[in-house]
């Protein structure tokens, strides 16, 4: 039992370990991650291929190659750290618990990336402004406005989406402005301010009166072939065109525009539209509190063995 028990808190254990843990992380970052089979299959010999699959490396952290030194690890650690706390607590003056500490914020760190590992969820949305969406935990958002702020050269300055928050028909949050470095919390989750896009759609009229919204890769049939809405694009006067792409057997043969009022496959363009969009992006962390308080720990840790260490210097 002694055996076994200073084979697990020997710290050459610890160093062979950190050494195989980042190794194999390093090896990990030349195959993609979590893409499907088939890529594997196209992009790789088959034993390779087979190799990669067998062994989970195409999803490296869940796989038991990394694990299983990272669980080995985190006993080392917790061996180490009840061994060298029970020695310090033995001795009758001049105890450092820095280290210790230290290791507590490494085991808290450890937790909360298993955590995140297994828990993280995370969604992307796109609105307009006045579209709302329902979010988990019974929150409802709403898009008051967007902004979009660019330099003199037109380059991206920075997005703004401000939003409302409510709850069981209750007001939580008014007016937030989400920016790329200023994200929501609601509840357990981040909203994070993640692109911009533009939206374009074209309404049509048919010659029977019925009324239509198309969308970018909405499709009308025609005898032998079909258009479809590839956006607008604006004139020379500054008016939307709505542009069709016409397909025939998977071939592009022509690209026709059409101003409002104008005819195409039987039906009247009545108007052309565009507008702002949004991307936002919402993450649930439960490990987030445990990364937190780790952080503190490693932080007090090493200011204390510094300080204790400088201490000592100077006796």
């Amino acid at each position: 039992m002694n055996r076994v028990y200073s084979f697990l808190k020997s710290i050459k254990l610890a160093v062979v370990l950190i050494l195989v843990i980042t190794g194999m992380s390093l090896l990990s970052t030349l195959i993609p991650q979590g893409k499907d089979l088939s890529f594997y299959y196209h992009s790789y010999p088959p034993f390779i291929t087979w190799l990669i699959l067998t062994t989970r490396f195409n999803n490296f952290f869940r796989s038991f190659l990394f694990i299983a030194p990272s669980a080995f690890f985190f006993v080392n650690l917790v061996t180490c750290t009840i061994d060298r706390f029970s020695r310090e607590i033995r001795k009758k003056k001049k105890r450092q618990f820095g280290p210790d500490i230290l290791h507590v914020g490494l085991l808290l760190l450890i937790v909360g990336g298993v955590v995140t590992f297994t828990g993280r969820k995370e969604g992307y949305m796109n609105l307009g402004e006045g579209d709302q969406i329902n979010l988990p935990g019974d929150y409802l958002l709403t898009l008051k406005s967007f902004e979009f702020i660019t330099y003199e050269n037109g380059s991206p300055k920075d997005w703004i989406s401000t939003v409302d928050i409510e709850k069981d028909g209750s007001l939580m949050v008014d007016s937030f402005p989400i920016e790329v470095n200023n994200p929501l919390k609601v509840g357990n989750m981040d909203i994070y301010q993640n692109s911009y896009s533009v939206e374009y759609s074209a309404q049509i009229l048919s010659d029977s009166g019925e009324e239509k919204s198309l969308a970018v890769g909405d499709i009308l049939e025609l005898d032998d072939s079909v258009l479809v809405f590839a956006g607008n694009e604006e004139s020379a006067d500054g008016n939307l065109i709505a542009v069709f792409e016409h397909w025939q057997n998977r071939n592009l043969i022509d690209v026709v525009r059409i101003r409002k009022g104008g005819s195409i496959a039987g039906n009247t363009l009545t108007s052309t539209s565009l507008r702002s969009m949004t991307g936002l992006h919402a993450v649930v962390d439960p490990g987030y509190t445990p990364v937190f308080i780790g952080l503190i720990f490693l932080a007090i840790g090493l200011f204390l063995t510094y300080y204790q260490k400088l201490g000592e210097k100077t006796s």
